[in-house]
């Protein structure tokens, strides 16, 4: 009997210490399966039509020459880029934006055949959610294959911030990774960056990132700006003098 008992014993603790593990194991992370980046789409008149990325100076992205990285991921809770972005002159802005963006997935394989054309589909990513609303956006980097090479390079300084009223907010993600996509063949709001129309895939729309000075292009333009209020506040008196 004692021995049945204690077989008995053994196997409910070893049931619900198996228990406790796969619930600890289970609760940290919740999972996507993501789709993210450019996409076509058919237009009112029955036309295809998509988007593609660029650098500044609208050259499209692709794997050799004009490199560039196209991510998706989230800000936190505490971090309005909508409005932060008022003030991207901010000599900290590129530091700070960067420091509050959580990353869930990148990629530079660009399409060989179609520069600025870039779709990732079916990767699976573990989050951190924060309670609440929390929007996704793709952010494009000009200059750079891996997105570490953001954090560690001052010179790495275009960027661009992408978002559509249709992707909603993030969902919550599950022990089994649940789909959600933030592709577009167009965005309705470009937080950073902005549109060249008509330059997209069959007539739509290419989405460019923008160049955040470094602090000493603030420096040069400052120095130039009272230089030039300088010589303007100089040649009006001279004017009155000579008037006087």
């Amino acid at each position: 009997m004692k021995i049945n008992e204690y077989i008995t014993k053994g196997l409910a603790i070893s049931l619900f210490l198996f228990c406790g593990h796969w619930e600890a194991a289970a609760e940290p992370k919740s999972l996507l399966e993501l789709e993210y980046g450019t996409y076509f789409d058919i237009d009112q008149d029955g036309k295809l039509f998509g988007s593609l990325f660029t650098s500044a100076n609208e050259d499209k992205y692709d794997v050799s020459v004009n490199m560039g990285v196209l991510a998706v991921g989230y800000f936190n809770a505490d971090y309005n880029i909508e409005e932060a972005v008022q003030t991207w002159q901010r000599t900290d802005f590129r530091e700070e934006m960067l420091s509050n963006f959580n990353l869930m997935a990148y990629s530079s394989d660009w399409a060989a055949n179609s520069p600025g054309f870039l779709t990732i589909s079916g990767e699976n990513v573990a989050i951190d959610k924060p309670a609440g609303d929390i929007k996704p956006y793709l952010m494009t980097i000009s200059g750079i294959s891996s997105f570490s090479e953001a954090y560690n390079n001052d010179d790495v300084r275009e960027f661009g911030i992408f978002y559509d009223s249709s992707w909603g907010f993030l969902p919550e993600g599950g022990f089994f990774p649940e789909q959600y996509s933030t592709k577009g063949a167009s965005f309705d709001q470009v937080v950073l960056g902005s549109v060249i129309e008509g330059q997209g895939l069959s007539g739509g729309d290419a989405y460019a990132a923008k160049m955040v000075p470094e602090p000493s292009t603030y420096g040069l333009i400052f120095g130039i700006v009272s230089l030039g209020v300088v010589w303007t506040h100089r040649r009006k008196r001279k004017a009155s003098v000579t008037v006087g």
